[in-house]
Protein backbone atom coordinates (compact mmCIF):
# COMPACT_ATOMS: atom_id res chain seq x y z
CA UNK A 1 0.00 0.00 0.00
CA UNK A 2 1.50 3.22 -0.94
CA UNK A 3 0.31 6.60 1.48
CA UNK A 4 0.15 8.90 -2.44
CA UNK A 5 -2.36 9.15 -4.84
CA UNK A 6 -2.44 10.82 -8.54
CA UNK A 7 -5.38 12.45 -7.64
CA UNK A 8 -4.27 14.04 -4.27
CA UNK A 9 -0.64 13.53 -3.88
CA UNK A 10 -1.13 14.63 0.13
CA UNK A 11 -4.38 11.94 1.23
CA UNK A 12 -3.60 8.16 2.11
CA UNK A 13 -4.48 5.89 -0.64
CA UNK A 14 -6.35 2.39 -0.02
CA UNK A 15 -4.65 0.95 -3.39
CA UNK A 16 -1.65 0.23 -4.89
CA UNK A 17 -0.14 2.80 -7.77
CA UNK A 18 1.03 0.90 -10.90
CA UNK A 19 4.62 0.00 -11.57
CA UNK A 20 4.38 2.09 -15.25
CA UNK A 21 2.32 3.68 -17.27
CA UNK A 22 2.11 4.98 -20.54
CA UNK A 23 0.62 8.34 -21.72
CA UNK A 24 0.21 8.88 -25.59
CA UNK A 25 1.08 12.83 -26.52
CA UNK A 26 3.06 14.77 -24.87
CA UNK A 27 1.40 18.27 -25.18
CA UNK A 28 -0.09 20.05 -22.18
CA UNK A 29 -1.92 17.56 -20.51
CA UNK A 30 0.05 14.13 -21.53
CA UNK A 31 3.36 15.78 -20.65
CA UNK A 32 1.48 17.04 -17.10
CA UNK A 33 -0.17 13.67 -16.56
CA UNK A 34 3.54 12.18 -17.29
CA UNK A 35 5.01 14.15 -14.58
CA UNK A 36 2.08 13.83 -11.86
CA UNK A 37 2.64 9.95 -12.09
CA UNK A 38 6.83 10.74 -12.20
CA UNK A 39 6.48 12.11 -8.94
CA UNK A 40 4.42 9.44 -7.61
CA UNK A 41 6.83 7.49 -8.05
CA UNK A 42 5.34 5.65 -11.38
CA UNK A 43 7.45 5.13 -14.44
CA UNK A 44 6.37 6.33 -17.51
CA UNK A 45 6.83 5.62 -21.07
CA UNK A 46 5.60 8.55 -22.95
CA UNK A 47 4.52 8.52 -26.98
CA UNK A 48 4.42 11.22 -29.31
CA UNK A 49 6.29 11.71 -32.61
CA UNK A 50 7.80 15.22 -31.89
CA UNK A 51 11.21 15.77 -31.68
CA UNK A 52 11.04 18.14 -28.77
CA UNK A 53 9.22 15.29 -26.80
CA UNK A 54 11.85 14.88 -24.38
CA UNK A 55 12.83 18.38 -23.68
CA UNK A 56 8.72 19.07 -23.12
CA UNK A 57 8.63 16.23 -20.45
CA UNK A 58 11.48 17.73 -18.82
CA UNK A 59 10.30 20.91 -18.25
CA UNK A 60 7.01 19.97 -17.35
CA UNK A 61 8.93 17.40 -15.23
CA UNK A 62 10.81 20.16 -13.66
CA UNK A 63 8.20 22.73 -13.03
CA UNK A 64 5.78 20.13 -11.51
CA UNK A 65 8.87 19.17 -9.23
CA UNK A 66 8.85 22.68 -8.16
CA UNK A 67 5.68 23.19 -7.75
CA UNK A 68 4.97 20.47 -5.74
CA UNK A 69 8.12 21.93 -3.39
CA UNK A 70 5.84 24.90 -2.91
CA UNK A 71 2.92 23.25 -1.74
CA UNK A 72 4.99 20.77 0.44
CA UNK A 73 4.08 18.02 -1.80
CA UNK A 74 7.31 16.73 -2.44
CA UNK A 75 8.37 13.34 -0.18
CA UNK A 76 11.08 12.76 2.57
CA UNK A 77 11.59 16.87 2.09
CA UNK A 78 13.33 16.86 -1.13
CA UNK A 79 14.05 20.25 -2.40
CA UNK A 80 13.00 21.16 -6.06
CA UNK A 81 16.37 21.57 -7.51
CA UNK A 82 17.14 18.08 -5.76
CA UNK A 83 18.17 15.77 -8.19
CA UNK A 84 15.23 13.09 -8.31
CA UNK A 85 15.38 10.29 -5.79
CA UNK A 86 14.37 6.46 -5.84
CA UNK A 87 10.69 7.94 -4.74
CA UNK A 88 10.37 9.12 -7.77
CA UNK A 89 9.25 7.50 -11.22
CA UNK A 90 11.15 7.80 -14.49
CA UNK A 91 9.97 9.33 -17.95
CA UNK A 92 11.17 7.26 -20.88
CA UNK A 93 10.34 8.08 -24.51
Amino acid sequence: MTDRSPADPGATADFELPTHVGVVGAGVIGAAWAARWALCGVDVTVADPSPDTEQRVDETLAAARSAWHRLGLLPHGRAADDEPSGEEGTAGF
